[in-house]
């Protein structure tokens, strides 16, 4: 018999922007049974950088892997401020959304 699970992964980003203003991160979460099939869907994001103004961001799911009872969802956040400061990663997490087809 199959379980629909769901939860939530904390996605914790850090440290200075790439080229375009990107910061990414992983974050996983572990089933009981073996993972069939998982999706992920961006659920909110949070940014705490004092003294920094930022032109404009955004933030997205980038990819979701599973493996044996293991889900593995990775995410970005675009910022574009004109500067390469380094941001805090406790000041920035992405909370995805997971739906797991379980065994």
């Amino acid at each position: 018999m199959q379980n629909i699970n769901f939860f939530e992964v904390q996605i914790q980003l850090g440290g200075s922007p790439d080229e375009n203003g990107v910061i990414v991160g992983t974050g996983s979460v572990n089933f009981p049974t073996n993972v069939i099939d998982a999706t992920a869907t961006l659920g909110q994001w949070e940014l705490n950088a004092n003294n920094i103004c930022f032109v404009t961001m955004g933030a997205e799911i980038t990819n979701v892997q599973f493996s044996g009872t293991t889900v593995e969802v990775s995410g970005s956040l675009n910022l574009y401020n004109n500067g390469d400061e380094k941001i805090s990663p406790q000041g920035c997490v992405l909370t995805a959304k997971v739906v797991a087809i379980c065994e």
